[in-house]
């Protein structure tokens, strides 16, 4: 360890990781190849307190820390360094996409909520989030061949089905200890040409305020990696997530080097499922926005699960800075499943409203909100550079 360093009111907290911890991190620590040396966190040591009675107690603790142990044949024994290997560092992972492929503006999940025998047999593009592929068990019975998941969720034989592995922490980990190989292999046999990254969860805290070890951090990461190679395996499109912790310039960097190595992606996904705050979500987009700006190309970004108010406005900024998007939700569905309905105002202003006409069908009420949510976002790309390729899936035309 370096010298100690005497503390004043000047010091930084970058100054103290510098003098204390940053030879150790780059000389000692197996998760220095991912992480670089975050500043937040280190030592990576385990995050709780003597006071809240978890400290060391790693049966019970799913982080994963330098300092977490397992109990072997000869007691206590490390147990950090097999969880971080089981992930793939970001840059042995190497993506080529289907240049051919385009993506229209909305692309629905949620599409098995339609009733009946009722069919979405025009949509050309369908999502299923993990809540939808997987049931509580981990098991996918619905989508054992091309038929059984067309007709599970509502589509017709032409719909191309996008594998989403967003969703909460527990099924994400329920995912990691799934024979994933073969799990992906049949959703791309049973008709799905595209998979995202799974967004296993990322923060600066923990749950109970105090640092998170960028150790665990970088471990997520990593499995978010190693899926996105074992979707390509698997025969699908692999579409990889680009997240980061808040303003983390270091992973921001390490994002934009690998864009530029791999100049056949041209479809990148970024999640906002657990982000609806407008502020929020506008400043993880310019983030984005700028990354990608910084490699150099245009992108095709899937935005997954913004609420319905900002999807145009984030829409319109991707296409104003010369990149294209889609917006994955199921919100049109969802709210018409309550007995809600949409209409657009001025300024592309999408309102929620009950639908008073107990007459109206579910399945109308839903192709209504699908429809009036889509031509928002059309709205919001006229006039860009992306007005000429965007592409309807519910209305069927061309802008």
């Amino acid at each position: 360890m370096s010298k100690p360093v005497k503390l004043t009111t000047q010091n930084t907290y970058g100054q103290l990781f510098d003098a204390l911890f940053a030879k150790e991190c780059a000389t000692k620590c197996p998760a220095y190849a991912a992480c670089g040396g975050h500043r937040l966190s280190a030592p990576c040591g385990c995050a709780w307190p003597t006071s809240s009675g978890k400290r060391h107690k790693c049966e019970e603790c799913s982080l994963n820390c330098r300092e977490r142990t397992k109990t072997g044949l000869n007691g206590s024994e490390p147990d950090s360094i097999p969880h971080l290997n089981a992930g793939s560092l970001l840059d042995q992972v190497m993506v080529q996409q289907n240049s051919e492929i385009r993506l229209p503006l909305f692309i629905p999940t949620k599409t098995e909520f339609l009733k009946d025998s009722d069919t979405l047999s025009a949509l050309r593009w369908a999502a299923a989030d993990m809540g939808t592929l997987f049931n509580m068990k981990g098991t996918i019975s619905h989508f054992a061949t091309r038929q059984s998941s067309q007709k599970y969720l509502r589509v017709g034989p032409e719909c191309n089905l996008i594998a989403v592995l967003n969703g909460k922490d527990n099924r994400l980990e329920r995912f990691w200890e799934m024979k994933r190989g073969t799990i992906l292999k049949q959703l791309h046999d049973s008709g799905f040409s595209i998979g995202t990254g799974a967004t296993f969860s990322v923060t600066d805290v923990t749950e109970k305020g105090t640092p998170m070890p960028y150790f665990h951090n970088a471990t997520m990461l990593m499995r978010h990696h190693r899926v996105v190679q074992e979707i390509q395996v698997a025969g699908m499109e692999a579409v990889p997530n680009i997240y980061w912790i808040d303003k983390d310039q270091k992973e921001i960097q390490r994002w934009a080097e690998w864009l530029m190595k791999n100049p056949g992606i041209r479809i990148v996904s970024r999640d906002f499922t657990s982000t609806r705050n407008k502020h929020t979500v506008m400043s993880k987009l310019y983030e984005l926005v700028s990354l990608l700006n910084t490699v150099g190309r245009s992108f095709h970004v899937m935005i997954v699960g913004t609420g319905i108010k900002i999807a145009p406005l984030v829409l319109r900024e991707l296409a104003k800075a010369g990149h294209f998007g889609s917006i994955v939700t199921s919100a049109p569905i969802q709210l018409a499943y309550r007995n809600a309905r949409y209409r657009l105002g001025d300024n592309n202003q999408i309102f929620t409203e009950k639908c008073t006409d107990r007459s109206v069908p579910f399945s109308d009420l839903m192709r209504h909100n699908m429809e009036i949510f889509e031509q928002a976002l059309f709205d919001a790309v006229a006039g860009t550079p992306a007005e000429h390729k965007a592409l309807s899936n519910v209305l069927l035309s061309e802008f």
